[in-house]
């Protein structure tokens, strides 16, 4: 039975166009935890005969080598600081339900890191009896990743995954690693700061401020030569103690970070160029902050953005954008390097195989995600966020919650039939002509900074968010030199490249500029903030203080604030200058466009209008048709007219010659050209293409997926902020039991302005095999189907002559 459903799945996700899929933690997926090995039979029997019958229906694999907590098990074979820890085991009884605490045990310890390791290599050096290839040697395997989503900078630098209080001298309380493990990871730390300074007087010497941090910590005579000096405090220790959240401390905290996991991916990296693997190696730390890590620690392997649906959604996270945040590495190259899997010309569609369907000898459960790639008019589908969308209009660009998920963790099993339309849709496989303006980045994108406030990466954050809905647009770093102007449409400065010079770009190029502060919310000083601006407007003047600015602009965006902040003169502006956000008195403004630039003076203010300043630059530019971009304050309109979303009412839609989808409340989605769906308050996504090379009002057979909210049996769903028809939940997975189940959509979908007089409608089976013939209403050219009586979220349409 098992084989059966493995074959069935292949074969429909093929004939969908699926050509690629993720192992999730394939090492938990084959370690054995009673006899502390990888289990052959499960290998034998599951793993090597599941890759052989993919690659047979022409689809490829990543591998994520993570074992999770599984290699804490069993216990007797653990290093002792682990093992021996009682307490510590007495706290966390259940290894897998504390996954997201008792990770740390491995990835901060590295006998364990080094364990893994091993353990990654003996894998790849499997040998697979149905290909006669060793995995290191298998072409059809074209990604492998040592962990998923774990980092020292997950989250934030202020967040460690210690619990620690500097003034608790019982390292028992820490409470999150073993004793031992702790030890272990405080002598590393110091010994990094001794190999980094050499001494605690050259230390201070850099960072001077550390001292009265240590000072208000009860520290003082921290010194990496005698190792006592702890790791960063938790961020509330932090603020009643210096009244700030963050700091120098953890500034050298995620520099030693960064180091650490450079060094981790390297070794891996090596590792499986030693087996002789030659396709890529990538990593995924997961979290906001491995945008920094990778743009700052020059690592040896590609780096793989798959995973969108990290966007954390708490709103005091310091950077909360993904997959939609083109830092650094969002190229086919750069990302997958495999380009038969994935390239700008042509559409991937990536799918999770979780580990728990190898560990658990079940039938797979295909993962994907249709919607961020068409939304966003990606070339690639990228693994499993549906959800919720647009449920906070503070996120109405699509960072945290109204970026994330479209139909929610119960909902992701089994809809990839959706996916199958993107690759009928040229604005998701080919760019728009559009050029849109340059970005620059500074000094300061990456630092630390409380909820974005104060720093030049804010603007960068809210305008990058607002093109890349908009528009597909080529980014790339940018060293300031005239002659090596790369050809892309936002360019930004590495971090180390110092003060770049605006002159050297080509006097038709449109800019972005965002000022950055002098000082930044952590402390950290910009080297000449202003230097780049004034070397395109040496008249610029700025003024700082308290002031009523207001905003009014065409696309609908208006407010009146009063903030402090550093402001632009408006006497200084020149006379072709528009500015935004004048005072009452009409001294300053906030920001200003002109011919060639669009200059934010204060990112930290204002900061919910940065898209719609830069929507109404691109209009005046000419980049922009009127009826583009910010059409209002709730709706945003692809550079194409193809991709439609409103965040108010929670809707999107796709309205292409080979692709029609609508998705959100089926009860106030409007219609496109060729489908409309009518219906009860529902959250549904239906979509229609045509099942030949034509236009879809060329065609005769098209192809309709209509998908309710969707639940595995073996998902229990706890539903914690209802929100409309969206309801926000946690989930708990129940092994066992199946298939994933569709929830029924009461609506009608109608297939509108095609001519048709007569037709044949045909709910499929999950092989894509007619189930029943289903009774439509034909009138005046449309085709209306009741999807209630469907039994199916596949259905064939049929013209008959």
């Amino acid at each position: 039975m098992r084989d059966d459903e493995h074959l069935r799945a292949a074969k429909t996700l093929s004939a969908l166009g699926v050509n690629f899929v993720r192992w999730h933690g394939l090492g938990r997926g084959l370690w054995d935890e009673k006899k502390g090995e990888l289990h052959h039979q499960r290998w034998q029997e599951i793993v090597d005969p599941l890759l052989a019958l993919l690659i047979e229906n022409g689809i490829h694999h990543q591998f994520t080598l993570w074992f999770f907590t599984h290699l804490l098990l069993p216990r007797e074979k653990l290093p002792a600081e682990i093992r021996e820890d009682d307490d510590w085991w007495k706290t966390y009884p259940d290894i897998h339900r504390d996954y997201h605490t008792l990770k740390w045990a491995i990835f901060c310890f590295q006998p364990m890191l080094q364990r893994m390791l091993d353990l990654q290599e003996q894998i790849m050096a499997h040998l697979n009896p149905h290909r006669n290839l060793r995995y290191a040697d298998d072409p059809a395997i074209v990604i492998v990743q040592p962990i998923n989503e774990v980092s020292l900078m997950q989250r934030s630098p202020t967040e460690t995954p210690l619990l620690w209080n500097p003034q608790e001298k019982d390292v028992r309380r820490q409470r999150a690693l073993p004793v031992g493990v702790y030890r272990a990871f405080t002598a590393e730390w110091n010994e990094w700061l001794r190999q980094r300074f050499g001494s605690r007087e050259k230390m201070l010497a850099e960072f001077p401020e550390l001292a009265k941090e240590w000072e208000a910590m009860g520290v003082i005579d921290a010194d990496p030569a005698k190792g006592n000096v702890p790791l960063p405090p938790t961020r509330s220790l932090m603020r009643a103690k210096t009244g700030r959240e963050d700091g120098w401390w953890y500034r050298l905290y995620l520099e030693f970070a960064m180091e650490r996991e450079r060094r981790f991916y390297n070794e891996f990296a090596q590792r499986m160029r030693k087996l002789g693997y030659r396709n890529a190696v990538a990593g995924d730390a997961g979290g906001v902050w491995r945008q920094y890590l990778v743009s700052q620690a020059d690592l040896d392997v590609g780096y793989s953005l798959h995973h969108p649906y990290t966007d954390y959604g708490d709103a005091r996270e310091d950077f909360q954008f993904a997959l939609n945040n083109p830092f650094p590495l969002q190229s086919a190259e750069l990302i997958y390097e495999c380009l038969t899997v994935h390239m700008w010309g042509k559409a991937a569609v990536i799918s999770e195989w979780g580990a728990g369907t190898v560990n658990e000898w079940r039938a797979m459960l295909p993962i994907l995600v249709a919607v961020d790639s068409a939304m966003q008019q990606r070339s690639a589908i990228a693994e499993h966020t549906f959800g919720y969308p647009f449920v906070r209009p503070d996120h109405f660009l699509g960072v945290g919650p109204g970026f994330g998920n479209l139909l929610g963790d119960p909902a992701r099993i089994a809809t990839y039939p959706v996916a199958a339309t993107l690759f009928c849709i040229p604005e998701a496989i080919q760019p728009p002509k559009l050029t849109a303006c340059q970005l620059f980045t500074d000094e300061d994108l990456l630092t630390p900074v409380q909820s974005l406030q104060g720093s030049e990466n804010a603007g960068h954050f809210f305008g990058v968010s607002y093109l890349v809905h908009v528009a597909r647009v080529r980014w790339a770093r940018w060293d300031g030199q005239s002659g090596n102007v790369p050809n892309a449409d936002l360019l930004y400065f590495p971090i180390t490249s110092g003060v770049g010079n605006l002159k050297a770009l080509p006097a038709d190029k449109k800019l972005f500029i965002v000022v950055p502060p002098e000082v930044t919310y952590s402390g950290w000083r910009i080297v000449k903030p202003y230097e780049r601006i004034l070397s395109l407007y040496p008249d610029l003047r700025f003024r700082r203080g308290r002031f009523r600015l207001q905003v009014k602009l065409p696309n609908g965006y208006e407010g009146v604030r009063d903030v402090e902040g550093r402001f632009l003169e408006l006497a200084s502006l020149s006379e072709d200058a528009v500015p935004i956000g004048v005072d009452e008195q009409k001294q300053v403004c906030w920001a200003f466009y002109d011919k060639r630039s669009l200059v934010i003076a204060d990112p930290s203010v204002l900061q919910d209008f940065i898209p719609a300043a830069l929507d109404i630059a691109l209009k005046a530019w000419g980049m922009l048709q009127k009826d583009r971009g910010l059409v209002s304050r709730w709706e945003l309109v692809s550079s194409t007219g193809q991709v439609r979303r409103n965040w108010k009412d929670g809707w999107i839609t796709i309205d292409s010659d080979y692709g029609q989808v609508i998705m959100g409340d089926l009860s106030k989605v409007p219609m496109t050209r060729f489908l409309a769906v009518k219906g009860k308050p529902q959250f549904g996504v239906v979509a229609l293409v045509p099942l030949e090379r034509k236009p879809i009002n060329e065609a005769k057979r098209w192809f309709l997926v209509a998908v309710g909210r969707v639940a595995n049996r073996d998902y229990d769903a706890v539903y914690n902020e209802p929100i409309g028809v969206y309801r926000l939940s946690g989930v708990r997975l129940k092994i066992g039991r199946g298939p994933a189940v569709c929830e029924p959509l009461q609506a009608t979908a109608t297939l509108r302005k095609l001519g048709i007089k007569k037709a044949r409608v045909v709910a499929l089976t999950p092989q894509l095999t007619e189930k029943q013939e289903i009774s439509a209403t034909i009138f005046g050219g449309s085709v209306s189907i009741p999807l209630t009586k469907a039994q199916s979220i596949w259905l064939v349409v049929e013209r008959k002559e």
